[in-house]
């Protein structure tokens, strides 16, 4: 039987790598949205009635992850003063 004492201290280390791990999720999560609305080329049209948007699969080697992209978020990405929107007012002739 485990002492407190290592209980404890394995515990917290695996809290600590939790938190690590679900950093770096985060980051692939951030990645893999850039990716998907760089290639809308390869968009679908979400089958849910309820929602507007596009739904673009992530292959992996043995898997795929449908990343969805609802009106809402297409919209928040052009709004905000990024690539997307330079390009947009500069195909419509603002500058």
């Amino acid at each position: 039987m485990r002492t407190v004492k290592i209980l404890v201290d394995r515990g917290l280390e695996i809290v600590a790598e939790k938190k690590r791990l679900e950093a770096e999720l985060d980051k692939i999560v951030i990645e893999l949205e850039q990716h998907g609305l760089d290639n809308n080329a390869h968009h679908e049209e979400l089958e849910d009635a309820e929602r507007e948007g596009k739904r673009w699969f992530a292959n992996g080697t043995e898997f795929s992850i449908p990343m969805i992209f609802t009106a809402d978020k297409l919209v928040s990405e052009i709004a905000a003063k990024g690539i997307k929107r330079v390009e947009i007012e500069a195909a419509a002739g603002k500058y």
